[in-house]
């Protein structure tokens, strides 16, 4: 696992690989996000998640990230040979992982409406209200 020092703070970082490019995120982050991939792409669903992210420049910002069933998502850790801004908020991070992992459980819990196919209308009879 690798890790970053932020004065008292060790944050442990993956770099998230998305079709247009990439971001830095706390690991227990990144996690959350694949796993919400997981779900979208099994329900057939989407979904937009807003976390923080390691800037190159060091400091910290926030990403919003758009994902539907055919996002494919690839998360590393990484090593990372620059300072971390003493502002990365760990707290707020492990919240927006909790946001994302409700988000995950709202979606598993929806439930998946199939159509019923029925195709024997031999004992159809419609009623024309009287007519």
């Amino acid at each position: 696992m690798l890790k970053v020092r932020t004065a008292a703070i060790v944050v442990s970082v993956k770099r998230i690989y998305i079709l247009s490019g990439s971001i830095l995120t706390g690991d227990y982050v990144a996690d959350a996000i694949v796993d919400l991939a997981e779900v979208v792409a099994q329900k057939n669903s989407s979904a937009t998640v807003d976390v923080p992210v390691l800037l190159e420049t060091g400091k910290t910002g926030r990403a919003t990230i758009v994902m539907g069933p055919a996002s494919h998502l690839l998360a590393v850790p990484e090593a990372v040979n620059r300072r971390a801004e003493r502002s990365w908020d760990t707290a707020a991070a492990m919240a927006a992982a909790t946001q994302v992992r409700e988000r995950i459980h709202t979606l598993r819990r929806t439930l998946t409406i199939r159509p019923i196919l029925d195709t024997d209308r031999s004992t159809y009879m419609p009623d024309f209200g009287g007519l």
